[in-house]
């Protein structure tokens, strides 16, 4: 007599991954940097002087500029943007961090941070020296 408990442990586990892939973006692992820098409007390391944070989308979050990569004019060394927040993909800023920023600008103005390599950085990070050479 067959035993039913691995087959439905397996069965019941593959269901529960498909519906917790399915109500998530689809973006489980992300591009390389540079496809990701490609693929951006904005990818630059700064630091975060201030977050704003409200019960419902977007965070407002204050950037100084370290190095820019895509998308932030030369003469631009603090900018402010509205970022879309509430996702389990995105990234929630905090101030007095540096980050790695990829960003994409939203029809309404707002950014997104979703399913990108946005995160906290140190200063000897390899994928800053990797961004220098495929933005060259």
């Amino acid at each position: 007599m067959r035993r039913k408990g691995p087959t439905v442990f397996a069965s019941t586990f593959l269901l529960m991954l498909a519906v917790a892939v399915q109500g998530r973006a689809e973006c489980l692992i992300p591009p390389p940097p540079c496809e990701a820098l490609a693929a951006a409007d904005y990818v630059f390391v700064a630091d975060t002087p201030w977050v704003q944070w409200f019960e419902a989308d977007p965070e407002r979050v204050g950037f100084m500029i370290v190095e820019r990569f895509k998308g932030v004019p030369r003469e631009h060394g603090y900018i402010e943007a509205s970022v879309f927040v509430h996702n389990a993909e995105a990234v929630s800023f905090h101030p007095d961090r540096r980050y790695l920023v990829y960003a994409i600008k939203r029809s309404d103005g707002v950014w997104s941070t979703v399913c990108s390599r946005t995160r906290t950085i140190r200063p000897d990070d390899k994928e800053v020296a990797s961004l220098r050479k495929c933005s060259r």
